[in-house]
């Protein structure tokens, strides 16, 4: 079976991507199947609601599987009690039938791809960029313009 353009389209992105890009590749996945359940449920499409809502719930399954607690500590921690509460949340604008309660939900996942997105771009940046904050102007010593990440300096 021949692969379309958007499927090749698809399978380069995830093949190229950073672990960090991957992680924010499934918020994106998250963020949109809520706003397509969010779109279902103002129709009251019922069977469009509750394939959107059930593939967002698997998504956030896999990233729950891939918490790592010993080495993810108190953030592992904290992602894992959040997606407990939006697995709830989701089953629960299901049952109501709310968008408002689904356009909560994708705007909260909406700001953890968005951290996703920052974290990649300090990726691309250099490990060290990732964790050096930039020197102050203040205290830039002399031929270091301010601004430039203080491994840097």
């Amino acid at each position: 079976m021949r692969e379309t353009a958007r499927e090749q389209y698809r399978r380069m992105a995830v093949e190229s991507a950073t672990p960090a890009g991957l992680v924010g590749m499934l918020y994106e996945g998250v963020v949109t199947c809520l706003r397509l359940a969010m779109d279902a449920a103002q129709r009251n499409d019922i069977p469009r609601r509750v394939e959107h809502a059930n593939r967002a719930l698997d998504i956030i399954a896999y990233l729950r599987s891939t918490l790592d607690g010993e080495r993810g500590g108190q953030v592992a921690a904290t992602l894992r009690q959040f997606y407990a509460v939006a697995d709830t949340r989701i089953f629960d604008a299901g049952m109501k039938n709310s968008p408002a309660m689904f356009a909560e939900l994708e705007t909260q996942f909406a700001g953890l791809r968005e951290a996703w997105r920052a974290v990649e771009r300090d990726e691309a940046q250099g490990p060290a960029a990732a964790v050096a904050p930039a020197v102050p102007p203040r205290f830039a010593p002399a031929g270091v313009p301010a601004g430039v990440p203080a491994w840097r300096a």
